[in-house]
């Protein structure tokens, strides 16, 4: 009797082990939300899967770099401990670092899209370009999303004549947006003040000349 009860439990516990793993397939695409779904090629995700064992836990499941079309796919086999609660797709390697999705399902098609909201660039090339001594300061340059309120300055106390340097902004919304900067030349404070940047497309670039 006691072996019987030795095999059965033996059985028992081998037959969890070998349900112990799945191998699932995680598939998806990453693209910007503009008119045409741009798709963020070379862009690393992680994939995680989140779970309860009386407490949540979180498992790294694994990476993969999206193809030219935004894409990503990886088969892997996944361990089943504890309660499924979801699992999540995150981006780690991209200018648009942030942006996650989640799946709660429990198959072996697992399917986890990121739209990331429309986004804009700007480079700021700030030059001068009437340069009088190596004492020239240009002392700010600010940005604002309204008009004159919660300025935020992005490049300043850049000193001498030679000054000729490129500053990106990156911003999820593409709304209206003002700047402002000020310098001295040869002493001389100088201030200009608020003016609007350039509206931008999803994704574009746009230059904006900062010359004093």
């Amino acid at each position: 009797m006691k072996r019987l009860s030795f095999l059965l439990l033996f059985f028992i516990v081998f037959s969890y082990s070998c349900k112990k793993n799945n191998e699932v397939h995680f598939y998806g695409k990453i693209a910007l939300d503009c008119q045409n779904q741009i798709p963020i090629k070379n862009c690393t995700v992680e994939i995680d899967r989140i779970y309860d064992t009386g407490r949540s836990r979180v498992e790294n499941i694994g990476s993969v770099v999206t193809d030219n079309n935004g894409k990503y796919s990886l088969v892997t086999s996944v361990s089943q401990r504890g309660s499924l609660q979801f699992y999540r797709c995150r981006i780690v390697s991209s200018q648009y670092t942030g942006g996650a999705s989640e799946s709660y399902e429990n198959g072996d098609e697992i399917e986890m899209n990121i739209t990331l909201p429309k986004a804009c660039t700007y480079k700021f090339h700030i030059k001068n370009t009437a340069p009088s001594n190596s004492g020239d300061v240009f002392e700010d340059l600010q940005v604002s999303d309204e008009y004159g309120k919660n300025m935020k300055i992005i490049a300043s106390n850049l000193g001498g004549a030679n000054v000729d340097t490129n500053v990106y902004q990156f911003y999820d919304d593409p709304g209206w947006k003002v700047f402002k900067y000020a310098y001295s030349i040869n002493g001389y404070p100088m201030m200009v003040d608020l003016d609007t940047l350039p509206a931008t497309n999803c994704s574009d670039t746009v230059t904006v000349d900062v010359f004093y």
